[in-house]
């Protein structure tokens, strides 16, 4: 290929974005990030939103009763999970 500006040969590209679009782009990603995430992450950050977390147990076929404590403020509630085998 030859350059249409001097005629000298010029080597094949895939795409060349210049610098001013990258950081448009960046910072377009991090404003994003910021304003959709934002809340979610400061409040699980600080403790006040976990109840946005999930239960996670790992292979619980049989582990029977399993106690769940949950606080919201002063509020606190606990619940028993039966978890017995064959079920």
């Amino acid at each position: 290929m030859k350059c249409t500006h001097c005629g000298e040969a010029t080597s094949e590209r895939l795409v060349q974005v210049s610098r001013p679009v990258v950081i448009g782009l960046f910072v377009l990603g991090f404003l994003l990030s910021w304003t959709l995430f934002g809340p979610f992450l400061r409040g699980l950050a600080e403790g006040n939103d976990r109840a946005n977390l999930p239960l996670w147990l790992n292979d619980a076929t049989c582990a029977g009763d399993i106690q769940v404590t949950v606080t919201y403020g002063a509020q606190r509630r606990t619940e028993t999970i039966a978890l017995h085998c064959g079920e």
